[in-house]
């Protein structure tokens, strides 16, 4: 009976490192874009802490601007869905 107890707790450990395994990788996957990359976090400094919303962030970073996006950014405007702000410095 011992033998049978020890193999279930083996089973259950197992399928609870499985399982944890998989939530981690769902939640890494939904945090990152498309190619596995992570977004970079706004800076705290205090111009970017005073950006509360998207067209604040496209004042100086559309083409243009003082700081464009890359070729490579995905087209999209919706800024902070992605790019979490950093606590202020």
């Amino acid at each position: 009976m011992n033998e049978n107890r020890t193999v279930t707790i083996r089973k259950v450990t197992t399928l609870f490192a499985v399982f944890s395994a998989l939530v981690v990788a769902i939640l890494v996957s939904y945090s990152s874009d498309t190619q596995g990359r992570f977004a970079p976090r706004v800076p705290g400094d205090l111009f970017h802490t005073s950006v509360i919303n998207n067209a604040g962030c496209l004042t100086c970073h559309t083409p243009g601007k003082q700081v464009p996006l890359r070729d490579t950014h995905p087209s999209r405007t919706d800024c902070l869905s992605c790019h979490k702000a950093r606590p202020r410095r």
